[in-house]
């Protein structure tokens, strides 16, 4: 299958493959045509039914926006069986390949934290697995594809290219395989906790039923198993929107599919990964993981089988009040907004004011985590004060006195957790005024 834009040239690459009779699932990221829809282009020479089910959008923004996805058309970099990318010929057993993924195909050289890639193998001489990480860095005891002799499989892999530029693809299998990758998209690197941008983390498995990390038994059939999925693997414990996982099922000892969903929350009518008796397969997931951290793996099979859990990333939770930055009064938040315009602005209302302490026109509050940070100084005395007010509201959350500034009027600063506030008039240990900063610990006014 290749699923691509409606009315958009199709592209020569795949998203899924399979043989006669096979159900098969893969992760699909792909911009959609102008009119909202998308095509599924069945390659093979008779009729199959299909399902489509939709997990999440990425909004569109600037190009250069820090952490953001940008969609390219696929290309495919690496394909062994013509010489693309490789010499023509097989990927020997234990063997890996290196693929330059940065610099081509619409990827730029600097600035991306990671690449979006569809990772096939085709015909493998022996059953194995792929292993996908970024050129020079250690290889990790993860998996990304599973196979049998013979067969064709795909899988959709997000992976941090290494300082080159490039990424490693490694056989498993104790012999030789052809092997495709296809590029269709790439993360721009963002600072750490960008809000709404991904961070992509050093796999790690933190599940394997075959060696007791984590239950130590086949799951069940019409069974779950949680897994904690934050606080692990250089997942924060809170401000995660989504985690980047690598499911795979191992021996299933019947026909089935995985469903995979927060803790606590309703399971979906929907799968994310489809298998044999037998049969081992993998599948990235995106998923929302529950209040405590944990997501749910269901079994939908008639028998049990071993499950295995990589971590290979995760999405920053998006701050609510994000401040102006996709397009003139929008935000990158809230796509619904209406713009602001000389006739829109004429039917704005005031919302609330804060007027708690008096501000001058030289003092300039800040929007930082959804909290409006506003100085000013206490009326009738010669003390400054900076008071934090719910934006939505205009409720005072808290005030705190900043000793001996008495104007703020220089400018304020929120960052690392202080606020840092200009001060034109201070009073100093001889009653001298001169400018400073004032540094105050926002922890302790929470």
């Amino acid at each position: 299958l290749s699923v691509y834009g409606h009315s958009l040239p199709r592209p020569a690459t795949s998203n899924l493959n399979f043989a006669a009779g096979q159900n098969v699932a893969n992760l699909v990221v792909v911009a959609p045509g102008p009119d909202g829809k998308v095509e599924v282009f069945n390659g093979s020479s008779a009729g199959t039914n299909l399902l489509v089910d939709i997990t999440g959008y990425y909004l569109t923004g600037p190009a250069a926006q820090p952490g953001g996805y940008s969609p390219v058309s696929p290309v495919r970099v690496l394909d062994t069986r013509v010489g693309l990318g490789a010499a023509k010929a097989l990927v020997g057993g234990r063997a890996s390949v290196a693929v330059a993924v940065t610099g081509r195909a619409g990827v730029p050289t600097p600035g991306v934290s990671a690449v979006v890639l569809t990772v096939t193998v085709v015909g493998p001489r022996a059953a194995g697995f792929l292993s996908v990480f970024g050129h020079g860095l250690p290889r990790p005891v993860t998996s990304n594809v599973n196979f049998a002799a013979g067969q064709t499989v795909a899988n959709l892999v997000v992976v941090a290219p290494g300082a080159n530029g490039q990424v490693e693809v490694f056989n498993g299998a104790s012999a030789g395989a052809n092997l495709l990758v296809d590029i269709t998209g790439y993360y721009r690197a963002a600072p750490a906790g960008q809000p709404g941008g991904y961070t992509p983390v050093s796999p790690v498995r933190v599940l394997d039923t075959r060696a007791g990390l984590g239950p130590t038994a086949l799951v069940a059939g019409r069974a779950s198993v949680p897994v904690a999925v934050t606080g692990r693997a250089g997942v924060p414990t809170s401000g995660v929107a989504a985690v980047v996982l690598t499911v795979t099922v191992v021996g299933s000892r019947a026909a089935g599919f995985l469903s995979v969903y927060g803790h606590s929350l309703p399971r979906p009518a929907t799968s994310n990964l489809n298998f044999t008796a037998g049969q081992s397969v993998a599948n990235l997931v995106v998923v929302t993981p529950g209040a405590d951290g944990k997501v749910d793996l269901f079994n939908g099979a008639g028998g049990g089988t071993n499950l295995l859990v990589d971590v290979a990333g995760y999405y920053v939770a998006p701050d609510q009040y994000a401040s102006s930055q996709g397009g003139p009064g929008r935000t990158f938040d809230n796509p619904s907004e209406t713009a602001l315009t000389p006739s829109t602005v004429a039917g704005l209302q005031p919302a609330w004011n804060a007027n708690q302490i008096a501000v001058s026109a030289t003092e300039s509050p800040a929007l930082v985590d959804g909290i409006a940070y506003i100085p000013g100084h206490v009326p009738g005395q010669v003390l400054g004060e900076l008071e934090a007010v719910d934006p939505q509201t205009g409720q005072t959350l808290w005030t705190a006195t900043l000793g001996d500034c008495n104007t703020p009027s220089n400018g304020l600063t929120i960052s690392a957790g202080m606020a840092f506030i200009g001060c034109s008039n201070t009073l100093g240990a001889n009653d001298s005024e001169g400018d400073t900063v004032v540094a105050l610990d926002l922890s302790t006014h929470k």
